[in-house]
């Protein structure tokens, strides 16, 4: 376990399922996600197949979620491909952890892409506001 993952129940990933996909939803598989640096990343997988993506953290409020949820909605509005958001829950006294749910979208960190273009390809993209929004 790296230093940002955080054991979280069953229990509690079992009740984030049930508000996301109905009370009949059963969780089946939990798999851990590379990436982040500062929560935990998980994939949850129901029996029927569902899949999503569960940012946590461990026991605080945490504002950032909410900073995150907005962005991705500016992002959708200009056009930009986003994860649809399933659930936000900035934390409390009753429910300690903070998280965000959102869809699993398939696919491939930068650095894997840029290693399947050409080296022309790859040396040409210049990620600017206008490549995002255009």
């Amino acid at each position: 376990m790296t230093p940002h993952e955080v054991e979280v129940s069953w229990q509690q990933l079992r009740q984030i399922v049930h508000d996301w996909a109905g009370s009949a939803a059963e969780l089946d598989e939990v798999t851990p996600l590379c990436g982040g640096a500062i929560n935990t990343t998980l994939c949850l997988v129901t029996k029927c197949g569902q899949k999503s993506v569960l940012k946590i953290t461990p026991h605080r409020v945490d504002r950032s979620y909410a900073d995150e949820l907005l962005q991705l909605e500016l992002l959708r509005e200009v056009g930009v491909p986003v994860p649809e958001i399933y659930h936000h829950h900035g934390g409390s006294l009753e429910q300690p952890f903070s998280f965000l749910l959102m869809e699993f979208v398939e696919g491939v960190d930068l650095g894997a892409a840029k290693s399947r273009c050409s080296p022309e390809e790859s040396t040409s993209f210049k990620p600017t506001w206008r490549n995002w929004c255009c």
